[in-house]
């Protein structure tokens, strides 16, 4: 399961630092900060919520297609999940998913709010099967940031990633700020399946895998959906698909309708769009309202 930590200086009766960490195995691995003297440790378990019950009316649109939860309750991949990031890694001699940090993360307003809930929850699905050795222990997540208003530690903060996270699954390149004249390609993992907000398609290049579309307040785009969009890119697993899902991730067709593959015979782009917020359920987007509440209250 996953944990939350609190680390006391005893002689101060202060906190002196906070951090989230998951079980694998059984086994629960955690980093103890510098102490001179004595340190106490306030550990609780986080029940996650984004995926309350197996049943027809998940939390979040997409997460059927991907996540189940194991029997202590944790969120974990599908089998078909963790047979096609295989067989993408082996299509791709192996795996990268490079998302744009844009696509998460809206700056509008001058405070960083989550598009979505639940990329954490997906992430840490990932994280668990490639502990398992259930996926390639090569498995990236990139997240690319262009936004001048964000940097590592408000996208760290927003979606609320941890260290395990980025120990050994999640990335956070710096990128330079002469991108927009040299564009990305330099910057980007070869072959690596792309995410990328329809704003900054321009410095992307021309292999643009998922292209994720603006929404509007009335609104939300499914971030762990974008995992989903990611795995689309196998024609099998796409075609598998519920109907209503494909209405908000759609492939591209030739002018006879045809999906256009790429040269390794994946889908070439996937549409990725936000979802009405009257069509989502209600637990969701109330765990969304308070988590950009919470980070409005933290600035």
């Amino acid at each position: 399961g996953q944990y939350k930590f609190k680390f006391w200086d005893t002689w101060k009766g202060e906190i002196i630092e906070e951090t989230e960490a998951s079980s694998v195995n059984g086994r629960l691995l955690i980093k103890i900060p510098q102490v001179k003297r004595d340190l106490a440790i306030k550990i609780k378990r986080v029940y996650e919520d984004i995926l309350p019950n197996l049943h027809a009316s998940l939390s979040d649109p997409f997460a059927k297609t991907i996540a189940d939860l194991d029997k202590e309750n944790n969120i974990v991949l599908t089998q078909q999940a963790i047979m096609t990031i295989n067989t993408l890694d082996i299509t791709y001699n192996g795996l990268t998913l490079e998302i744009d940090a844009d696509a998460l993360l809206d700056t509008s307003t001058g405070i960083p709010q989550l598009k979505g809930y639940g990329f954490k929850e997906a992430v840490r699905a990932l994280y668990k099967s490639q502990q398992n050795k259930e996926v390639p222990e090569g498995l990236r997540v990139r997240l690319i940031n262009l936004n001048p208003n964000l940097d590592k530690a408000k996208i760290i903060k927003a979606l609320g990633l941890t260290e395990d996270l980025f120990r050994e699954l999640v990335v956070i390149p710096e990128i330079p700020q002469d991108y927009p004249m040299k564009g990305l390609e330099s910057y980007l993992v070869e072959g690596s399946i792309r995410v990328v907000f329809e704003d900054n398609q321009r410095y992307w290049g021309q292999k643009i895998d998922v292209l994720v579309k603006r929404g509007t307040e009335a609104e939300v785009l499914s971030s762990l959906g974008l995992i989903v969009a990611t795995l689309a890119k196998e024609p099998k697993f796409y075609s598998e698909l519920p109907p209503d899902l494909k209405e908000y991730l759609v492939a591209v067709t030739d002018e006879k309708g045809n999906i256009i593959l790429d040269d390794k015979g994946k889908i070439k782009q996937l549409i990725f769009k936000p979802i009405e917020r009257t069509k989502v359920d209600t637990q969701y987007l109330e765990q969304l309202d308070k988590a950009n509440k919470e980070l409005e209250g933290a600035v």
